[in-house]
């Protein structure tokens, strides 16, 4: 009798949390006006993640995740961007140019408004042990990445 309870249990389990991303994977993507980037991204187990976009630069940003069903949703701390997008207003004089408020200009430029933080939904194609494959909501791209052990 305690087994089939063990059981219920357990699938009961799976289905309310569906599946757990834990360490870091990394996948390299073709060339493109950067040259070839690198992306790593790093999940602690506990909601919290870190990705690292690799150039000739590295871009680290931080922020929560969750795991729904088979969607994981990536929602980016928020940075004040205002200053940088201010400089490049006012170099190309967009409010002249191109007619936009520095709003707007921001909105297209970084794609969210001020003080909205980033969120990149995926759906998750496959979740192995040593292999993550996603595929972004909005861009249809698909995006491999292996676990790194370091």
């Amino acid at each position: 009798m305690k087994f089939p309870i063990l059981v219920l249990l357990s699938l009961f389990n799976v289905c309310i949390y569906g599946q757990n991303i834990e360490g870091k994977f990394c996948g390299k993507r073709k060339k493109n006006f950067m040259g070839r980037v690198s992306l790593c991204l790093e999940f602690n187990g506990k909601g919290r993640f870190i990705s690292e976009i690799i150039t000739d630069v590295v871009i680290v940003e931080e922020g929560d995740y969750q795991v729904s069903g088979d969607r994981l949703i990536l929602t980016f701390d928020l940075i004040d961007h205002s200053e940088f997008v201010r400089e490049s207003y006012n170099l190309f004089n967009i409010k002249e140019n191109e007619g936009l408020s520095f709003e707007e200009y921001y909105n297209v430029l970084l794609g969210v408004k001020i003080g909205e933080r980033e969120i990149k939904k995926f759906i998750i194609i496959n979740n192995e042990k040593e292999k993550l494959k996603l595929k972004s909501l909005r861009t249809k791209k698909r995006i491999r990445l292996i676990k790194n052990s370091s």
